[in-house]
C-alpha cells in the first residue's frame, strides 16, 4: 500500500510541478559568432575573398547580405558589433564594382560605444511588455489573431544591443543607449524594441503591410 501512496505523491508533483510551471523559455544573444552569419557558406567565402583583397576588415561584422546586381556589382550587407553587443542601427552596406574593387559605403562605423552594458531588465518583463504590445496590436489581431496563442505558448528571442535613437532623424550626433530586440524564436516578426533604461518601447513592428 505504501508503494502505491508514494506513487501517487509522485505523480500529483509532477503534474503540479507541470501547472506552476509558467517560465518562458528565451534565448538571449549577447555576442556576434560565427553561427550568425545569414547567407550560404560559399557566399560568405566569396565575401572574405572580397574583402581580403580589398584590404577591409569583417572584424566586428556580421554578413547579413550578398547580392550581385546589374553590372557584376556587389552589395554587401553586414551588421556591427560592439564591445560583442550588436548595434542594431548599424547596418552598413559595402559596395564593389565589376572587378571587386570597393568604391562606396553607406552607413556610420562606430569602433567603440561607450555606455554601460550592464542590463537592468530580465526577460520575464521584457516578454511580458511585448505580449501586451501584440495583445492590444487590433491590425495583428484582424490578420493574424489565430497566432497569437501559438505566440505566447512559445519561445521568445531577446538580443542586448545599442539601439541610436537619433538614426533615421536629422542628424545631430548618435545617441545610443542600450536596448533589446523582441520576437517569438524562429519568427522575424512581430518584433519590439524595447529602451532598457527607462522600460519604454522604441519601435514595434507587426510585418502587416497594407496597400
Amino acid at each position: 500500500m505504501k508503494k502505491v501512496y508514494c506513487f501517487l505523491i509522485l505523480v500529483l508533483l509532477i503534474a503540479c510541478n507541470e501547472t506552476n510551471y509558467q517560465e518562458p523559455c528565451s534565448d538571449i544573444i549577447v555576442q556576434g559568432e560565427s553561427s550568425k552569419y545569414i547567407i550560404s557558406n560559399s557566399d560568405l567565402n566569396t565575401v572574405k575573398s572580397i574583402f581580403e583583397s580589398n584590404h577591409l576588415s569583417l572584424n566586428n561584422l556580421i554578413v547579413s547580405r550578398f547580392e550581385v546586381v546589374e553590372g557584376d556589382h556587389k552589395y554587401i550587407g553586414c551588421y556591427q558589433y560592439v564591445n560583442d553587443l550588436i548595434v542594431f542601427t548599424g547596418h552598413v552596406n559595402f559596395r564593389f564594382d565589376e572587378f571587386n574593387h570597393y568604391y562606396n559605403r553607406s552607413g556610420d562605423m562606430w569602433p567603440n560605444i561607450e555606455i554601460n552594458a550592464s542590463p537592468k531588465m530580465d526577460k520575464f518583463d521584457l516578454i511580458k511588455m511585448f505580449l501586451d504590445y501584440v495583445e492590444n496590436d487590433t491590425i495583428y489581431a484582424i490578420f493574424n489573431g489565430n497566432q497569437l496563442e501559438k505566440i505566447k505558448e512559445g519561445c521568445f528571442r531577446c538580443e542586448l544591443g545599442y539601439y541610436d535613437l537619433n538614426a533615421g532623424t536629422s542628424y545631430s550626433g548618435p545617441n545610443f543607449i542600450l536596448a533589446w530586440k523582441v520576437s517569438p524564436e524562429n519568427q522575424r516578426y512581430p518584433y519590439a524594441y524595447i529602451n532598457d533604461t527607462d522600460k519604454k518601447l522604441i519601435h514595434y513592428l507587426n510585418g502587416i503591410y497594407i496597400d
